[in-house]
């Protein structure tokens, strides 16, 4: 219920049913599902803007994907973590996240490679390297263009959002 109110926008009410689903999961020994509440929680955290909770949650959550050797939850954790260095404008720290992550190679679902991809580019426009925008989008699986509404929509921000600059800096 709690990924449910996130996805809904609901992120105290996400957090509250997240913390108590993370108490149940450490009681029972779950580690793989603590892991996987402890990367809610940090998400949630991020969009209430608690970007130190998020990164407490987030850092957590990848200690557990490393010690259960879980490569995609390691891969979901590490993009979560360079969207929260990037929402704090350290490029450096989202970078290699990034890179930590697109290690992990074939071992990542394509949901996790695309938000790599879009997160490349979200740190190619920060550093108004407009080309490099094009080649990260270019990593994004046609199939999934057409098929998945949000990273469609967030490709086309990225664009239009790099279009604009590039067509700002030639006018300059």
């Amino acid at each position: 219920r709690g990924v449910v109110a996130m996805h809904r926008g609901r992120y105290e009410e996400a957090t509250q049913r997240l913390a108590s689903a993370l108490a149940m999961k450490r009681a029972l020994g779950d580690r793989a599902g603590a892991r996987a509440c402890l990367l809610n929680l940090g998400l949630a955290a991020h969009r209430l803007g608690d970007l130190d909770g998020a990164e407490r949650f987030l850092d957590e959550a990848i200690a557990l994907a490393v010690s259960l050797d879980q490569a995609q939850g390691r891969g979901w954790c590490l993009a979560a973590r360079a969207d929260v260095a990037l929402t704090r404008g350290d490029r450096e720290r989202a970078r290699r996240a990034v890179a930590e992550a697109r290690a992990l190679g074939a071992a990542l679902p394509a949901a996790v490679r695309a938000d790599l991809s879009l997160l490349e580019a979200e740190l190619a426009l920060a550093a108004r390297s407009y080309d490099e925008v094009a080649a990260s989008l270019s990593g994004l699986a046609p199939e999934l263009l057409s098929t998945d509404a949000l990273v469609d929509a967030r490709a086309r921000t990225v664009r239009a959002s790099a279009a604009l600059g590039n067509g700002q800096r030639r006018a300059a």
